[in-house]
């Protein structure tokens, strides 16, 4: 049986008034089912499903949010997951994942279409940053997602390894100044320098952890609007594929380790914390890892949300922002 379109795909609780206001208010009884996969996320939904309720009902609407714990070890687990309860009877309503996937669900005809209910929603051009709002947008010209919210990708720096090593932690000025501290610490250690995910293990991540944020330091553009077709030969590429040239040619890339079936065990997780899951002390290395907002909670944060907790986190790592190059 095909699965009916009612998924609002990234979308907060507040937002679910928008399918149900389009079509008058109603006191009729209606159940929302949400289907979430991390713990953190889970936990919040749970706290302001009260608040929503209430909220809802002072609207007219006799609405029940009924929040489904969908653990599972990894997205990609839960991605696999996601097109047997869509083609399923009773497939979840609101469903919460990252941007990327929205495409190919949206191409398969699962996504119902929020072009025209965003519209007639006040919130989505008074609360939504333009950048999120065109992010969410397809290729067709069509939403089919909410996001609910942005993170931002910087370098995050082990302190205390580059000046135990003698290296200079000082903010960069260009891309070529912080390959020079690079080399430094590669000369000094041995060890490789800096994590940019790379390689197909990391499934995304290479592109949207690494590849995007290094080639838009360059100031090029990968999409031509005007004539609708991908931009495949520019100077900007060829700098960025420089770059990733010179981190590999000099050793410091982990190459070996994005290599790795599990390349973030041994770089951003073993390498960055300097210990191994069961807690032996190792080198840091690399000392520099790019990393998302979410690391401070799903990677470094305290346990049991973090995957590898750091003790005394901000003390012993700061963040550099991205640099022209």
């Amino acid at each position: 049986m095909r699965a009916r379109k009612r998924l609002l795909v990234g979308a907060t609780l507040a937002a679910l008034t928008v399918p149900t206001m389009a079509s008058g208010q109603s006191a009729e009884p209606v159940t929302i089912t949400v289907l979430e996969h991390q713990a953190p996320r889970i936990e919040a939904l749970n706290k302001i499903k009260p608040m929503c309720e209430a909220e809802l009902a002072q609207q007219g609407m006799n609405v029940t949010l009924n929040i489904v714990d969908a653990q599972v070890p990894d997205d990609k687990t839960f991605q696999s997951k996601l097109p047997i309860l869509y083609q399923g009877d009773s497939p979840p309503d609101v469903t919460s994942y990252p941007g990327a996937w929205v495409p190919d669900f949206a191409a398969a005809g699962y996504l119902l279409d929020l072009t025209d209910r965003l519209a007639a929603w006040p919130d989505w051009t008074g609360h939504f940053y333009q950048v999120l709002r065109d992010r969410a947008q397809q290729g067709d010209g069509k939403t089919y997602s909410i996001p609910r919210g942005g993170t931002v990708m910087e370098l995050f720096v082990r302190k205390d390894a580059l000046e135990a090593a003698g290296v200079s932690t000082a903010q960069p000025t260009s891309w070529a100044d912080l390959v020079t501290r690079l080399k430094d610490w590669t000369a000094k250690t041995g060890l490789p320098a800096i994590t940019i995910p790379g390689g197909t293990q990391w499934g995304g991540g290479s592109f949207d952890e690494g590849f995007i944020h290094l080639f838009l330091g360059t100031g090029g553009q990968l999409y031509d609007t005007s004539t609708g077709k991908w931009i495949i030969k520019s100077q900007a590429l060829n700098d960025t594929f420089d770059l990733y040239a010179q981190l590999a040619s000099n050793n410091l890339l982990p190459t070996k380790a994005l290599l790795d079936p599990q390349p973030w065990q041994p770089t951003k997780y073993d390498g960055f914390t300097g210990t191994t899951a069961d807690g032996q002390a190792i080198p840091v290395a690399p000392p520099i890892t790019t990393q998302g907002s979410w690391g401070w909670i799903y990677d470094w944060g305290p346990a049991p949300t973090g995957a590898r907790p750091i003790p005394d986190l901000f003390e012993q790592s700061a963040k550099i922002r991205y640099v022209s190059r």
